[in-house]
């Protein structure tokens, strides 16, 4: 999936119609179970679910790859993980194909 800047609002709505072809319900699902999910966490949450690492969405969020790690550690407490090992990616896949 080519991915262009996403800080675009055009270029966001165009990534989460082919994030929901690849991976149905996942950002509803999110965004239902924790609604105070702001916009950037809710992008590197779909860009950690394509395998993208911080480098590769610090470029496409047009921040520092320190920020993202800041947001993954927001994330991790905001969705009960204890500590490094618990991943986020693997809490992330139980939003896929399940309908909010």
């Amino acid at each position: 999936m080519a991915i262009r800047d996403l800080n675009d609002i055009d270029a966001w709505q165009d990534f989460s119609i082919e994030l929901e072809k690849l991976h149905p319900h996942f950002l509803n699902s999110l965004t239902s179970k924790y609604p105070l999910l702001d916009r950037k966490p809710l992008k590197v949450c779909a860009l950690l679910l394509i395998d993208s690492n911080s480098k590769e969405i610090a470029k496409k969020l047009g921040i520092q790859p320190h920020s993202v790690d800041n947001v993954r550690r927001a994330l991790r407490k905001m969705f009960g993980l204890k500590n490094r090992k618990d991943k986020i990616i693997t809490h992330l896949r139980t939003f896929v194909g399940r309908a909010s």
